[in-house]
């Protein structure tokens, strides 16, 4: 993985934990490089995706932070909120990514349990992928497993199949 997306992505994946402007603004200047990157390795489809998901964390970062952002908006030219996230549909697992956004800039765990909800989904092109994230998730962020531990019924859930390690 080029440095700038893995730069990138801490930055984002770990900002629930030090939600500052300091911590931001490195986010901030590390997002177009990343950017750049993902529009020139990626396809259309993966690029409208990665760029909403992107979308997605800085909004809700300003919203729960108001630190007076410009708006961000994804390709379709839409400006997410948290009311709009929860009410968004998920049509495939690659829309997890948009709850896993919308928690690494808040640190709310409502967004880990609407993937985790995902798991019952019907669908398993959208429950394998809410699970494994789950687990994935769960293996590296602490504030995750911490939650998820102190919640037996979701762990359940979560490892139904496996015993976590």
């Amino acid at each position: 993985m080029p440095k700038e997306l893995q730069l990138y992505g801490n930055q984002i994946m770990y900002y629930y934990e030090d939600p500052t402007m300091d911590r931001l603004r490195m986010a901030i200047d590390y997002r177009g490089p990343a950017l750049k990157i993902m529009y020139r390795e990626c396809d259309a489809s993966a690029y409208k995706h990665a760029i909403t998901a992107d979308s997605i964390f800085f909004a809700l970062v300003n919203e729960k932070y108001n630190y007076g952002l410009y708006p961000d908006v994804d390709m379709d030219g839409v400006q997410w909120t948290s009311d709009k996230l929860t009410k968004h549909p998920v049509g495939y697992g690659g829309d997890l990514d948009y709850y896993w956004s919308a928690f690494f800039a808040t640190g709310e765990f409502k967004w880990v349990d609407m993937v985790i909800t995902n798991i019952a989904n019907s669908d398993s092109a959208i429950a394998g992928p809410a699970r494994w994230s789950c687990r994935a998730n769960y293996r590296q962020h602490r504030k995750i497993k911490e939650y998820v531990d102190s919640k037996p019924e979701l762990k359940e859930v979560i490892f139904a199949d496996k015993k976590p390690g």
